[in-house]
């Protein structure tokens, strides 16, 4: 439960008590939770968006929607996609990448990275037919967490240390793959394994 508790601190705003001292390999036995974190995530997503729909305006909805992921996870993501943007698309070698990502300042393509990926979102879940939007909005994130897991398993770490390497230095098969079928399940049981296309898409 602690491992679980830590993930959700780590990538929401949720204040849950707990040890505040994370030893050493915490965060790599907290790896099989992520898709137990962005079900939570989802969870606070759809109460939000079925919250602000007694206003009426499907729009208004959904720009709260955006807001509400935006504010249960701290920006963590959309901080992390605007500095990956500044830094690859600065085209510059890898150390000058790496340097611009760590830097705390926002450039231009942060920015418009930032601005496609809101405007984005709202229309695709505009685009959406009504009854699929609660399954979209609670599955996510889910399968957001769940990506996570396939690509930290996959791909090295870009720096020699950083919060990221925490993931990394005690991944293990076993919680790479409890991790993926528990996301599997929990999209499954949520809506159907017909998104399974989707999942292998991504």
């Amino acid at each position: 439960m602690k491992h679980f508790i830590l993930m959700v601190r780590f990538f929401t705003r949720i204040p849950l008590k707990g040890n505040s001292v994370s030893k050493e390999g915490d965060f790599g036995k907290g790896l099989p939770y992520f898709p137990l974190v962005g079900l939570v995530i989802g969870t606070f997503n759809l109460l939000a968006f079925y919250f602000f729909s007694f206003f009426g305006n499907m729009t208004v909805t959904t720009v709260f929607w955006v807001f509400a992921n935006i504010i249960i996870t701290g920006a963590l993501h959309i901080d992390g996609l605007a500095d990956t943007c500044d830094g690859l698309l600065s085209y510059r070698d890898k150390d000058r990448m790496l340097e611009i990502m760590k830097d705390s300042r926002i450039g231009t393509n942060g920015v418009i990275a930032i601005l496609m990926d809101i405007v984005m979102r709202i229309s695709l879940m505009l685009s959406v037919s009504a009854n699929i939007r609660p399954y979209a909005i609670l599955i996510s994130p889910v399968l957001g967490k769940t990506l996570m897991l396939v690509l930290i398993w996959m791909t090295p770490y870009a720096r020699k240390s950083g919060i990221g390497g925490l993931f990394y230095k005690d991944i293990t098969k076993k919680y790479m793959i409890v991790g993926v079928l528990s996301g599997i399940l929990f999209t499954t049981f949520i809506y159907s394994w017909r998104l399974y296309p989707i999942l292998i898409l991504c």
